[in-house]
């Protein structure tokens, strides 16, 4: 029986425990509705009804790591988020950690000094606080996916959770939230040292535009005026679309760093972590890292104008 225990515990009913519900994708209603889980089958008779009452209520526990561990899959092999993935990869851990320690009660089971011990009651005591964890957890995966929770916003969620759960919850919570700090420290670190945004999901809270466009433009420029210099053959007219050239040059290059600089990296007011920095010092970073990338771009002109031969 004990073995059929630990077996329903890691998301496996068997032939004891079965599952009732729906198999589809509402795993929110399958929670929170008492009729679905895993239930002891009705061809069982050995097992009295008070008995059978605190099995379920056990291993209900091993319902709710199915359920978590399905959504966070989902999560992970179609990620729409680096921050949602960072999170469901803290939480997938932490799942990891439950199944060991039921690893660890059959290796105690397994064990004839100790099974004497393994009741039922100390079972549903080691795994009771993993109950309330998952479901928590849960609740927190449906809510980013109902209302496509990223970026700061998915920070300021996390964070506003972290300081409202139980206590015996918090631990978890906190491991959870710093992982998903990092990804964003790493990106703010990023853009105001170097002036990169490297954000694959945009959840950054600085957008990084793409100027290609504007730089097919300023190549039309030029290559029309090379192919009127074709078409002349007179010296003087070469020599005033040289200069022409030149000067159009520079007015494309300043029109393009002007451009790059009002409308290149702009400001997601509803990408910004509120709970970390407000929005007057998120104007600060993108000013900041604006400059840092102006001078980057700066340098790299003059080391290339340094080595091109006079």
């Amino acid at each position: 029986m004990l073995h059929e225990v630990l077996i329903a515990l890691t998301g496996n009913p068997g032939n004891i425990f079965v599952e009732q519900g729906s198999s589809g994708n509402k795993y929110y209603d399958n929670l929170q509705n008492k009729s679905y889980g895993f239930k002891v089958a009705e061809c069982v008779t050995f097992i009295g009804p008070s008995e059978k009452e605190e099995l379920e209520d056990l291993v209900d526990v091993g319902f709710r790591y199915k359920r978590l561990s399905t959504l966070i899959d989902n999560q992970l092999n179609r990620p729409k988020s680096s921050y949602v993935r960072v999170m469901c990869m803290a939480m997938k851990r932490i799942a990891d950690e439950y199944t060991m320690e039921v690893a660890k009660v059959e290796k105690q089971i397994l064990s004839v000094s100790m099974k004497s011990y393994l009741t039922i009651a100390h079972l549903r005591h080691t795994f009771s606080s993993y109950k309330t964890l998952f479901t928590y957890f849960f609740d927190i995966l449906c809510e980013c996916e109902s209302l496509s929770l990223c970026g700061g916003e998915l920070l300021n969620c996390l964070h506003e959770k972290c300081k409202v759960c139980a206590p015996a919850l918090k631990t978890y919570l906190k491991y959870v939230l710093s992982s998903v700090e990092r990804t964003f420290y790493r990106q703010l670190l990023s853009w105001v040292s170097e002036g990169l945004v490297n954000d694959r999901f945009h959840d950054f809270f600085i957008l990084e535009r793409d100027m290609d466009r504007m730089h097919s433009k300023s190549n039309i420029i030029n290559r029309n005026i090379v192919d009127n210099n074709r078409y002349n053959n007179n010296w003087g007219k070469q020599q005033h679309l040289k200069s022409a050239l030149r000067h159009n040059k520079q007015y494309v290059d300043a029109f393009s760093a002007e451009r790059a600089w009002n409308l290149q990296f702009v400001l997601r007011l509803d990408r910004v972590p509120t709970s970390y920095i407000s929005y007057e010092i998120a104007e600060k970073v993108l000013f900041i890292g604006k400059v840092v990338k102006l001078l980057s771009e700066f340098r790299k002109l003059i080391n290339r104008d340094r080595d091109s031969p006079s």
